[in-house]
């Protein structure tokens, strides 16, 4: 991963064909050797190892422990590099500029300071990120060489899965219902079983479950969006009308119901206890939309619609 370029609140960090400051791409060797750099020395640290949080606790009197759950953690990423420019006033504003990216906001209750971490794996499928300062930059000379400047900055991530850069998008889930029969193609046909004629299958690409966003369209009676590969489902006990919508954000943990006058529910308060958050596991994932108005879905209106990451730890 030395060789990966990344791209971080207006810089760059390993980008050969730019110079670090001015952005312009470089016309010459010439212009590279005499051009601003932001070079890495070590491989990124934390990209293949977000920490563990394991739910655990000691059996009374026994050897071993009791062992629940476990959870993926931040993501801690260290990058370690130099900083090189061609004379003095450059690598002041080198330093600028590089100092100005990597700094915490000044309204934290305004900005909570994350911004987006880009750049393409050995898979060449470019991802991303979202992560912060964690460290302030530290910056040391190097021993005979004036206008070169080594420097280490830590950055954390609340979020540690890492996301597709290009977003998947299934415009339309139609209201569905169970018991559509299927016709198999025998000599003399014949219908057996029973399934979802609306149903979609959603691909994660990547190797971990990614949180979708889902929009839910008016009209409908306690929509339920359902994959089916995992036996997962969220139901809201409400009613959708006109263009009344239902967003949910996996990722955040939120839903929300606008409504026609703008005004806005949180949708959580009836969210069915049987219910858990919806994600689309790697691989195929068959989903379904349902909800409880009776109107066949030939003639019902209501949808919904996912947008979702390729996600990978």
């Amino acid at each position: 991963m030395l060789g990966i370029t990344y791209h971080y609140n207006g810089i760059s960090l390993n980008d050969l064909e730019k110079d670090a400051l001015s952005g312009a791409v470089f016309a010459s060797e010439a212009e590279r050797v005499s051009g601003c750099h932001v070079s890495l020395t070590e491989v990124p640290s934390g990209f293949h190892s977000p920490e563990l949080r394991h739910s655990e606790e000691s059996r009374q009197g026994q050897h071993g422990i009791l062992d629940y759950d476990t959870f993926v953690g931040k993501r801690a990423i260290i990058f370690t590099g130099q900083i090189i420019a061609p004379n003095a006033e450059k690598m002041v504003q080198m330093i600028d500029k590089f100092q100005k990216a990597f700094t915490v906001s000044a309204v934290p209750n305004k900005d909570d300071g994350y911004r987006e971490l880009l750049f393409t794996e050995e898979d060449g499928i470019a991802k991303k990120v979202f992560a912060k300062v964690e460290t302030m930059p530290e910056y040391a000379e190097e021993l005979g060489f004036p206008y070169v400047r080594n420097f280490l900055v830590a950055l954390k991530c609340k979020e540690p899965r890492k996301l597709s850069q290009e977003l998947n998008l299934v415009p339309e889930v139609k209201s569905d219902t169970l018991g559509a029969q299927i016709t198999l193609p025998t000599k003399l046909p014949l219908n057996t079983g029973w399934d979802y004629v609306y149903k979609k299958t959603l691909v994660n690409a990547g190797n971990f479950a990614a949180s979708p966003k889902i929009t839910v369209h008016a009209p409908c009676i306690n929509p339920k969006v359902l994959n089916r590969s995992y036996d997962v489902f969220m139901q809201f006990v409400c009613t959708l009308s006109d263009s009344d919508t239902l967003e949910i954000d996996v990722l955040q943990g939120t839903a929300t119901i606008t409504r026609s006058d703008g005004s806005m529910e949180d949708a959580l308060l009836v969210l069915t206890n049987n219910s858990e958050f919806f994600y689309l596991l790697t691989g195929e994932n068959e989903v379904v939309f349902l909800e409880e108005s009776g109107v066949p879905p030939v003639d019902n209106l209501s949808y919904c619609r996912l947008e979702w990451s390729d996600t990978w730890l």
